[in-house]
């Protein structure tokens, strides 16, 4: 299935404040996260592993899920002290179109309205054969949160949609936070090794074939670690 799919609505600061030097508030808020999440020791690093995912965002986090269901053995490495990336910023939801909440609560929308009021929003901008793929499997991508234990079943609209297609958790709260602490969840539920503070710098190739990357873990030696697949997840 296509988890590609998920499309998160964040919220930019627009105002007065927008060039305002948030370089220490920002470091208050990694560290604070930092102590309450658990991550892998660096002494567990090996030099191999199946998959290698660069980024512990919502993207990382959830390539690295399927992964493991999947019966291989991935590693996460996040060069910030704390998991959550850019989708810790995320405010209002997430758009999907047809979907089993949306359908519960008698809202008849449709893929085709979807990727038409997205386009719009673009002003024709977008790639339209990934919108359309993006759109079609955008139900499934809730689907995947909600077997996973993350349900966002609270809807309402946002800007550019005819219909109540933003998903949200139950009590309406920002989703970032809540889909950060679900995929961590299933991360730790799954051992999944994360390594934060952990600098990949290139990524590796063998006769034209990449089979790793080179990364700092907490500001150690650099260490060449090999991979069957490399996944980047720093889009954020």
């Amino acid at each position: 299935m296509a988890l590609s799919a998920l499309l998160l609505v964040g919220c930019s600061n627009n105002g007065a404040d927008s060039d305002k030097d948030t370089s220490s508030s920002d470091k208050t808020e990694a560290d604070s996260g930092a102590s309450e999440q658990q991550y892998t020791d660096p002494s567990e690093l090996k030099d191999s592993y199946d998959v290698i995912i660069v980024g512990a965002g919502g993207a990382g986090m959830t390539a690295a899920i399927e992964a493991k269901d999947k019966g291989l053995n991935p590693v996460i490495f996040e060069k910030m002290p704390v998991a959550g990336g850019n989708t810790s910023k995320s405010s209002s939801g997430m758009n999907a179109s047809e979907t089993k909440f949306q359908k519960e609560e008698g809202i008849e929308d449709s893929n085709d309205a979807f990727y038409d009021e997205t386009l719009k929003g673009s002003h024709d901008t977008n790639d339209k054969e990934l919108l359309r793929f993006f759109v079609v499997h955008s139900a499934d991508a809730i689907d995947w949160l909600d077997s996973n234990g993350i349900t966002l079943d609270n809807l309402t609209i946002t800007g550019g949609m005819s219909e109540k297609r933003t998903h949200r958790p139950t009590d309406g709260s920002a989703i970032g936070g809540y889909l950060v602490d679900g995929l961590l969840h299933n991360v730790h539920e799954r051992e999944i090794p994360l390594f934060v503070n952990s600098n990949v710098t290139e990524i590796n190739e063998k006769d034209g074939v990449v089979d790793g990357v080179t990364v700092t873990v907490q500001g150690e030696e650099p260490q060449l670690i090999s991979s069957k697949a490399v996944i980047i997840t720093t889009g954020g």
